[in-house]
């Protein structure tokens, strides 16, 4: 499993030194192949991202980072919600991915996006945590300085 989280960085790593356009059709292609996954696929693609994000500087999450919000807002509202609670039921199960993941770069990119684009992932961000069953939980593991960034 281990390999598959350092394949996940190296992947991302590449990712991020190719160029804005090829970089963002390889994103459109894997958010087409994650949306045909099962839930449970969904999940350990989440996790295996996540863990190879953890292993990344910001210098190379902020260019993929940006692309696939991009790629992200572009889709409906109801499929981005959906993907955030798969994110929230990952969470859930390996609640130390939370800990161990530096969000700042998140938040950094989520302040360089068009307000629009910022409003809708914010907006289903809050939709899912509030339509989750464990809606309490994934708040109180939400740190502090993330949900004053999405309260602005």
């Amino acid at each position: 499993m281990e390999t598959n989280h350092s394949l996940s960085g190296d992947i991302l790593r590449i990712l991020s030194s190719v160029p804005e356009h090829l970089r963002k059709s390889i994103i459109l292609n894997k958010i087409s192949e994650f949306f045909s996954m099962s839930d449970e696929q969904k999940s350990e693609t989440i996790n295996s991202v996540l863990e190879g994000y953890r292993n990344l500087d910001s210098t190379h999450l902020i260019p993929v980072l940006t692309t696939c919000f991009r790629v992200i807002s572009a889709q409906d509202a109801k499929t981005i919600v959906n993907t955030f609670c798969i994110y929230f039921d990952t969470l859930l199960v390996h609640p130390e991915l939370l800990q161990s993941v530096n969000l700042q770069p998140i938040i950094e990119t989520l302040g360089r996006l068009r307000i629009d684009q910022r409003h809708l992932l914010v907006d289903c961000y809050f939709e899912a945590l509030l339509l989750h069953h464990e809606r309490d939980r994934l708040k109180s593991m939400t740190p502090e300085f993330v949900m004053e960034f999405f309260r602005t």
